[in-house]
């Protein structure tokens, strides 16, 4: 069991670090690592050389798990140091806490999964070179894939997505959602007003980026957004619409270029935990600067489970495309 789940484990983390450590050289912009670690603190070199180090061992291992004494201990080395850079980024993660930089949603950082699987691994390496491959475990290793290719994604937006970045910054980047035939907001999109009000009367940002598409009837949902932002205190000449933001990634172009206009270095973006992910990922391609902020629930979403599937799909359809 143990060797069939650590090869799988071994072979997603593997290839997610390799096509990542390419990116690093061919791609400026694509490289994703941050996701399971922060190597920005560390020379462009030794970053790359580390990631693309570590995806040859783990991929090596999951490829040919038979492994002589010599190619068994470089794999188990490279997969210590991927496991000393998971406790690294872990300490990081708490010391912007205690700093107060992060209000985390959870206690539980997405470093602690990566240690955990690199531990799996650590542990079916060890094993390679006694255990047998039954077919039995193949069969477990087809299903071991798809679910970290889900589980990734899902632990961002459920350790990522529900920590407060909020900080001051020169606007507040807002997401639209459903506005209804009679022009009033839905639930979810109410949330996300709520929370952007909130951030720019303390002060935390001049100006509202209302960005959204087209609601079900002749209101669109840019102008409900800027009338309850005008209802809440907030006036008309530090709102900001972007009434063709059809999809995350046209809000965070389009915010881009309100950015250029009106000198803005930095942004809160607020939206709901599962979407935040995406839109940090999209925003950092973009070379946009955001913080992102995720907005309470006034009541459970009932499509919750929806979202959320639909959101592993996208995340990866983003991250596939340059």
């Amino acid at each position: 069991m143990v060797l069939p789940v650590s090869r799988s484990i071994a072979l997603v983390l593997g290839s997610f670090l390799a096509v990542n450590a390419a990116a690093r050289v061919l791609w400026p912009g694509f490289d994703a690592t941050i996701w399971l670690l922060d190597l920005r603190a560390w020379p462009a070199w030794l970053g790359t050389t580390l990631i693309a180090t570590v995806a040859a061992a783990l991929l090596s291992f999951a490829c040919r798990p038979r492994m002589g004494q010599f190619r068994q201990r470089l794999t188990m080395a490279a997969i210590l140091l991927l496991c000393l850079a998971a406790l690294v980024d872990s300490a990081r993660i708490a010391a912007m806490y205690l700093a107060g930089e992060v209000r985390f949603g959870t206690v539980i950082a997405l470093s602690w999964f990566v240690l955990a699987a690199s531990v799996v691994v650590l542990v079916g390496a060890i094993r390679s070179r006694t255990h047998r491959d039954v077919k039995r475990g193949r069969m477990l290793a087809m299903g071991v894939v798809p679910a970290c290719l889900a589980a990734f994604p899902l632990a961002q937006m459920f350790l990522f997505g529900v920590t407060d970045y909020r900080r001051p910054a020169d606007a507040i980047l807002v997401f639209g959602s459903r506005t209804y035939a009679d022009g009033q907001m839905s639930s979810a999109l109410t949330d996300r007003m709520k929370t952007a009000c909130e951030l720019y009367r303390d002060g935390l940002a001049p100006k509202l980026i209302l960005s959204g598409g087209p609601g079900d009837g002749a209101v669109h949902e840019t102008e409900a957004m800027r009338s309850y932002a005008t209802l809440h205190g907030v006036p008309d000449a530090a709102i900001l619409l972007d009434p063709e933001g059809l999809n995350t990634r046209s809000t965070i172009r389009n915010a881009s270029a309100l950015a250029q206009k009106h000198g803005l270095t930095s942004m809160l973006a607020v939206s709901h935990f599962y979407h935040l992910p995406r839109v940090k990922m999209t925003a950092d391609r973009a070379g946009l600067a955001v913080f992102t902020v995720p907005s309470p629930q006034g009541q459970p979403l009932n499509r919750l489970p929806y979202f959320l599937a639909r959101e592993v799909a996208a995340c990866w359809a983003y991250y596939v495309k340059p």
